[in-house]
């Protein structure tokens, strides 16, 4: 018998179209009923800096096969010929895994789409899983379909091909499909617009409650700063006439100027000559624009401010 092997060159680097041959035809050979085939790949040889590359690159590619039954749609792999196969071929496993590493695979774990069974009496069973795809809306949804066929040892393998065919063959009417993407889009469209018509809603809602808010605090503090005010002047104005009472002073206002000075108690009305002097009388003739002694100059009477400071 021959034994025949693959070697990865040691410049055939992962990434290379070399490297990328090699992995796709060990999976290949690692997956193809080998039988009475003399050429099968019995060892592969590869340089020990590339070992974990080609193990991760030969577990991805592995893990895209599907098992099966071989008359199932995207079936790549199918079953060992028998039972006895089964116990030889997992015998042989344990004998490897005593002195090798199982990087991939589980005898008692895997995935197969189109399994059959055999009863004692001589019945079968045929279960098919089909996965399906679609994409809606953005959304791409998986999803798969059993089929399970129990019938009699004479009857089972009709059965079988006529259940595979009509699976094989399934045709779904493009123009209800059409139509029923449109209804799931106008579905789409309306529970958007409801929601965007609900969140718009809400924050119109939200607004008028926060304007009200700012409003209504703005007033509480508006009027709890015009009191602090209103009691400052207050106090200001109490302090004031407090000093002037002690100076013996009061306000009066120049009413041209709009200036207002403290001036000496005691005199009925006051005279400015806007140079910061001032004539205080208590004759209600006075008039220092007519009195000699202060000639050549322009005195304006001042008013007394009302402060309650006479």
């Amino acid at each position: 018998d021959s034994l025949n092997a693959c070697i990865l060159g040691k410049d055939a680097v992962p990434g290379s179209i070399e490297f990328d041959l090699f992995i796709k035809e060990i999976q290949k050979e690692m997956t193809v009923k080998a039988g009475q085939k003399c050429t099968a790949v019995r060892r592969i040889i590869v340089p020990e800096k590339f070992l974990e590359d080609v193990k991760l690159a030969l577990i991805e590619r592995l893990s895209k096969t599907v098992i099966g039954n071989p008359k199932v749609k995207n079936v790549r792999m199918g079953a060992l010929a028998g039972q006895p196969q089964v116990v030889e071929v997992s015998e042989k496993v344990e004998l490897l895994s005593q002195s090798q590493e199982i990087v991939y695979g589980d005898l008692d774990d895997f995935e197969v789409l189109g399994a059959e069974f055999n009863a004692p009496d001589g019945s079968g069973s045929l279960l098919i899983l089909q996965k399906m795809s679609s994409f809606s809306q953005g959304l791409l949804m998986w999803g798969y379909s059993g089929y399970i066929l129990d019938a009699p040892k004479a009857e089972f393998e009709m059965a079988k091909n006529h259940l595979v065919n009509a699976l094989l063959n399934v045709q779904h009417n493009p123009q209800y499909i059409a139509q029923y993407n449109q209804r799931e889009r106008q579905k789409s469209n309306a529970s958007w617009t409801a929601h965007n018509n609900r969140m718009a809603a809400n924050q119109r809602s939200f607004d008028a409650t926060q304007k009200a808010y700012r409003e209504s605090t703005n007033a509480v503090n508006d009027a709890m700063m015009s009191t602090w005010r209103s009691q400052n002047e207050s106090s200001d104005r109490m302090q004031s006439q407090f000093v002037d009472g002690i100076w013996e002073q009061k306000n009066i206002t120049d009413p041209n100027s709009g200036n207002t000075y403290k001036v000496q108690e005691g005199y009925n009305q006051y005279w400015s000559n806007g140079n910061n002097e001032y004539i205080g009388s208590n004759d209600a003739y006075y008039n220092p624009n007519t009195d000699n002694s202060v000639n050549n100059q322009n005195w304006q009477q001042l008013d007394a401010t009302d402060d309650g400071g006479w």
